[in-house]
């Protein structure tokens, strides 16, 4: 049985700052706590979303404009989106099953008008910066 759950998207500010240094694949992921008070995000990053990467010696990573961090996982974790840090490309992880695990972190999402924008942050070009839309 599966059950949906609308999350809040909270205040998206100019974007999501990560790591401009970020190399390889990586996530845009989504956390039910505020960046700022679980990941001392700055005040213009999104309230709710946050660039990490899986780390095969440290385990999950914060990529956050001060480099790599590592984190514990919290059950409402969700990665949304799959980036290429390299090429500054993003996909979407909207699907209409539930997607496998990763890391033991859950991933994908059913529905909603969730848009993220490589090199862009606060509308202005931005490199290694993603810019979030939705509601």
């Amino acid at each position: 049985c599966r059950t949906a759950v609308a999350l809040p998207l909270g205040a998206l500010n100019r974007g999501v700052n990560c790591d401009d240094a970020a190399a390889g694949a990586g996530y845009i992921m989504y956390t039910l706590t505020s960046a700022q008070a679980r990941f001392n995000a700055p005040a213009s990053n999104a309230e709710r979303f946050v660039c990490v990467q899986h780390d095969a010696a440290l385990g999950w990573v914060h990529l956050g404009d001060s480099g790599a961090a590592p984190f514990q996982l919290e059950p409402t974790d969700l990665l949304v989106a799959s980036v290429d840090y390299d090429l500054d490309k993003v996909t979407l992880l909207q699907t209409t099953t539930r997607g496998a695990p990763v890391h033991g972190v859950a991933a994908g999402y059913l529905r909603g008008d969730l848009e993220v924008e490589p090199g862009v942050f606060g509308g202005a070009s931005d490199s290694g910066e993603f810019e979030v839309h939705g509601t």
